[in-house]
């Protein structure tokens, strides 16, 4: 920084800067350097590729696109390393046709990854960039494939399988009431097996006033009925009616 400089001619000279400078070639990096049993996000170091790879699964849910096409899985987790290592890009953006970085070391780039929670990894659109790792030919083919559907374990829930081996759950709508109830403390016991059409059904029979008690806990019940103020349910939500003098109160 020189002395006497602006905040705007600080950017404006950094702006000058990358507009002067080349692009990045991410394939004059030399990959042979890198550890491939480093996570790219937080340098952790595994004891296996295989390790590697679940552990950006388990803890980033960062999974290989294509994985059966892939050829190189040593050179494309030292890719991944490089990246971030030395071009000094987060995972989400490509590195082919770039200016250099605006993150000017690994650290940087990293915290940035992890502040704004920046774990996504676009294969899609950016496949150039990844090419020389993959079966391009394999690849092309699995790409013409239609996503195909499966049910899920439960039964009633909807599995999206794509060409590239991910699987996205798509939720009924039955899954999803029974999990907005499990989220609510009620003295029923909630659906988790066979009996989930009895267990519902026994809810579906309480009144309002019913429902009403058992969201509230026992001293907010306690409060309430000292207070001798009503509640209604709507939308599985308690709300306290509006006060009125003591001669009108409803008991």
């Amino acid at each position: 920084t020189t002395q006497g400089e602006t905040p705007a001619d600080i950017r404006y000279r950094q702006q000058e800067r990358n507009l002067n400078s080349k692009p990045v070639d991410p394939t004059e990096w030399n990959l042979s350097k890198f550890n491939p049993l480093e996570c790219p996000i937080d340098s952790h170091e595994s004891n296996t590729l295989e390790e590697a790879v679940s552990y950006l699964e388990d803890k980033y849910d960062i999974r290989i696109p294509y994985r059966h096409r892939l050829r190189n899985l040593h050179g494309f987790l030292c890719y991944l390393v490089a990246k971030v290592s030395e071009g000094h890009f987060p995972l989400s953006v490509s590195a082919v046709n770039r200016r250099p970085s605006r993150f000017k070391s690994k650290k940087a780039c990293q915290e940035h990854m992890q502040a704004k929670k920046d774990f996504g990894f676009k294969f899609k659109g950016n496949e150039e960039e990844y090419y020389r790792f993959y079966d391009v030919r394999g690849m092309a083919r699995d790409m013409e494939i239609e996503p195909r559907t499966e049910l899920a374990d439960n039964g009633r829930d909807l599995v999206v399988v794509h060409p590239d081996g991910t699987r996205q759950l798509i939720k009924s709508k039955k899954t999803r009431k029974m999990e907005k109830l499990r989220n609510i403390n009620i003295d029923i016991p909630l659906p988790q097996s066979d009996s989930e059409n009895v267990d519902l059904g026994a809810w579906k029979k309480l009144s309002k006033q019913e429902k009403s008690l058992k969201f509230l806990t026992e001293r907010e019940r306690d409060k309430r009925r000292n207070d001798n103020i009503r509640v209604s349910v709507k939308n599985n939500k308690v709300f306290d009616l509006p006060r009125q003098c003591p001669m009108y109160r409803l008991n």
